[in-house]
């Protein structure tokens, strides 16, 4: 913590002498002793449960192209310290749902800690379709009692963590119909600065919890602090099961109103945050120096320089638009000079060039100012006037030292702690230093940045492009090694082979597949050997990938050997590699990856099984029947139902009587995606099932028959009130010009779900 004897440093020359005091700026998770007063005070009761799952991703890559076309890589890890404080936040999240809400809702979380490096890419990465991917086979949407009693679904919501930051809250998807949230580690606001894991676990709750009353009909969800809590209310909120039409109906008009009971933790705010330290040391050329060191795995936190008591700017930039202070570091990681103004504007001097990102952080200032990393004293000069016009601000009323928030998405370069040490903040009119300049293409400079970008462009083999394969630095490693995948160059080959072994798992794939380009008997071999004994999945997998798009019958038991790793994605990509050579063979390699434990495995073995095999079909029998995931049974019934054997397309339309509803309505997703006569009586089954949802599902299967669906078939859901079915009633009726009863038109029109009575307009009924 910040001691006394930091405010009378000599360094703080900025100030002149006025009265200071330091800033709290940065959030930590706040006194929680109320809380647990609070919850052991609770009366016992029988609250609603919330099913929560959860999921820790430890290991995340993902690559992609910058604006200027330079391939870029993205890192992070949780490591064992910040993986405890993410189990504590999580147990905090509980706790403090209970308290605010009187013990009337216990969340049940259900945590997963995933430590397989996972891969993505492009701007979007690890958002709604990495959730999707993950979670599909992985939650169930409807109720199964699985033998191994396991509980897979259906849970009230998902959240997943990943290590690092994130531009905002990650965009929440729906999957296999349960609110799915993404949530940093080290969450970020829109304008750059971090706030707290624990804020942002509650902020996500609080979406997933709107998601749910919406299911449930309601039009909104409100909390109204200091009311009385309300048993009813949560027993809505946590609700899975389908509601009936005559309750559903009625809260349309509605907010769901969870009364709370008390009033927010307040996080406490603090001039340095616990993932930094600083302290003042003796230095051999400036005497006494401010020592600033981050040492969390993860680019995080900083310090607040003391500001004005009474709460005037330290600087007006029109008046004194130079910022001076004395820096050393010897680390490659650049920190920043977060400026503050009066009118909470906000900009940052990165200390060093701001790392470049595949997708920026958006709406922000960062101004980069030269800086070698060598351990020697640089004096840095920077005018401050066209960052403060950039940013709209005309005074600073605050410093900080932290890294920017493209420093933040980036992570960390290196794993050594962040270490600069600082010498004499001050404001002046002296002449400044320039901004760092932008970077040009050069095989030859001594910044990788360059060297990387003449790479990126290169169009052409060279020798300077050649060279740039034995770089030191991993970028430019890589994008000289990608380059080679656009033209051959038999010089390069030996090197190509070198670099397939790479510890980067990004370098080793791309020059795999710069080999197989190459095409010549060396390279793939190299290949074909690179499926066994490459040092990371990623290459392994990308290797068997690049074998299975020759579609040679021959390469198929090489690439079965993927079965050998431990990574259940390596798994997939095998099964879906030995998709792609269509041959006997392969299918039963294929076939030999359905007894892995992992859902993601079974699913994709599933997705590409050929039913018209006789032992094919006879594993299709067993799984949709026994396997534990939705995804999996309903995929199982899907093949059957492609199957030439009569007997197993019958056992596939069993899928439509499923125990999970979910699995009956994706079955008859694919009966209305694929329709034939064949799928009637599936159909007729389905239109009387209990679940409405499922019964809409088969009307929109007749709706999708060349000859629709007679009145008897339909018979039983003319006078159904729920709307879902009548949407589904009202696209029958439009597709198959199939005239309604006037009185179901009529309870359409004046249904009070809008969509029912909008969609209803002009439909004529029949009076018969």
């Amino acid at each position: 913590m910040v001691g006394a004897d930091f405010t009378g440093w000599h360094g703080w020359s900025y100030l002149q002498g006025a009265p200071s005091v330091w800033p709290n700026t940065y959030e930590t998770s706040g006194d929680w002793s109320d809380i647990e007063m609070r919850l052991s005070a609770l009366k016992p009761t029988k609250p609603s449960v919330w099913r929560m799952k959860v999921v820790i991703f430890t290991r995340i890559e993902s690559d992609g192209r910058d604006a200027a076309g330079v391939l870029r890589e993205r890192r992070g890890t949780i490591e064992s310290v910040q993986l405890a404080q993410i189990r504590v936040a999580l147990l905090r999240l509980n706790a403090y749902a209970a308290t605010k809400f009187d013990g009337e809702v216990s969340i049940n979380q259900d945590v997963q800690v995933e430590s397989e490096w996972m891969r993505d890419a492009g701007p979007a990465a690890f958002g709604a379709d990495f959730a999707r991917r993950y979670f599909e086979s992985r939650i169930n949407g409807g109720t199964y009692e699985a033998e191994d009693k396991v509980f897979r679904g259906p849970f009230n919501s998902v959240i997943y963590i990943l290590p690092g930051s994130a531009s905002g809250e990650l965009p929440d998807v729906t999957v296999n119909e349960t609110p799915v949230s993404g949530v940093p580690a080290a969450p970020i606001g829109r304008n750059g600065v971090s706030y707290s894991l624990d804020k942002a676990l509650r902020n996500a709750w609080f979406r997933q919890l709107e998601f749910r009353a919406k299911a449930q009909g309601f039009k909104s969800l409100t909390v109204a602090p200091g009311a009385a809590t309300n048993a009813d209310a949560w027993a809505a909120a946590t609700n899975l099961e389908e509601v009936p039409a005559q309750t559903f109906l009625p809260r349309l008009s509605t907010s769901l109103d969870l009364h709370a009971s008390a009033e927010d933790p307040g996080v406490v705010l603090l001039p340095e945050s616990p993932a930094t330290t600083a302290k003042l040391v003796a230095d051999p050329e400036k005497g006494q120096v401010l020592k600033v060191v981050e040492a969390s795995g993860i680019r995080e936190g900083g310090l607040a320089l003391p500001s004005r008591a009474d709460g005037k700017p330290i600087e007006v930039v029109a008046s004194t638009p130079t910022l001076c202070f004395d820096v050393k570091s010897i680390c490659k990681d650049p920190l920043a000079i977060r400026l503050d103004s009066s009118d909470g504007k906000t900009a940052w001097v990165s200390i060093g060039t701001d790392p470049v990102l595949v997708t920026p952080m958006p709406d922000t200032v960062v101004a980069s100012v030269p800086f070698i990393s060598d351990g020697k004293w640089q004096k840095v000069a920077v005018d401050l006037r066209p960052i403060a016009k950039q940013a709209g601000f005309t005074d600073i009323v605050r410093l900080s030292i932290e890294p920017s928030p493209n420093a933040k998405l980036a992570g960390k370069a290196q794993p050594e702690p962040v270490d600069y040490s600082f010498s004499d903040f001050r404001f002046n009119s002296d002449p400044a230093g320039p901004f760092a300049d932008p970077v040009s293409p050069s095989a030859t400079s001594a910044d990788p940045e360059a060297r990387a970008l003449f790479a990126a462009q290169a169009k052409a083999a060279s020798p300077d492009l050649a060279a740039l394969l034995k770089d030191k630095s991993e970028l430019v490693r890589l994008n000289a090694t990608t380059a080679y995948i656009g033209f051959k160059d038999p010089t390069v080959e030996e090197q190509l082979i070198a670099n397939s072994l790479d510890l980067d798992p990004s370098v080793a794939a791309a020059a795999l597949t710069a080999l197989s380009m190459e095409g010549t008997d060396t390279a793939r071999a190299v290949v074909m050997r690179s499926v066994s004994v490459s040092l990371s999945d990623y290459a392994k997998m990308t290797a068997g990938k690049l074998l299975a798009d020759t579609k040679d019958p021959k390469m198929a038991e090489v690439v079965s050997r993927l079965l050998a790793n431990r990574s259940w994605q390596a798994h997939v990509q095998a099964v879906e590699s030995l998709a792609v050579i269509k041959t006997p063979e392969s299918q039963q390699f294929r076939l030999g990856f359905i007894g892995m434990s992992d859902p993601a495995v079974k699913l994709a073995v599933t997705e590409n099984a050929d039913p018209s095999l006789d032992r094919v079909a006879s594993a299709l029998l067993w799984s949709a029947v026994n396997e534990p995931s939705d995804a999996v049974r309903a995929e199982s019934y899907i093949k059957l139902i492609q199957s030439p054997v009569a007997t197993n397309k019958t056992e596939g339309y069993k899928g439509v009587r499923d125990d999970s509803k979910f699995v009956r309505k994706l079955v008859l997703e694919y009966l209305a995606a694929h329709p034939t006569e064949d799928n009637r009586n599936a159909l007729r089954t389905a239109v009387a099932d209990r679940s409405a949802s499922v019964r809409a599902a088969a009307i929109l299967g007749f709706a999708a028959l060349d000859a629709g669906a007679t009145n008897d078939e339909i018979a039983n859901v003319l006078d159904d009130p729920d709307p879902n079915v009548q949407l589904a009633l009202i696209e029958l009726s439009k597709k198959k010009a199939m005239k309604l009863p006037q009185k179901t038109v009529d309870a359409m029109l004046a249904s009070p779900d809008t969509r029912v009575s909008a969609a209803a307009k002009g439909l004529t009924g029949s009076n018969s």
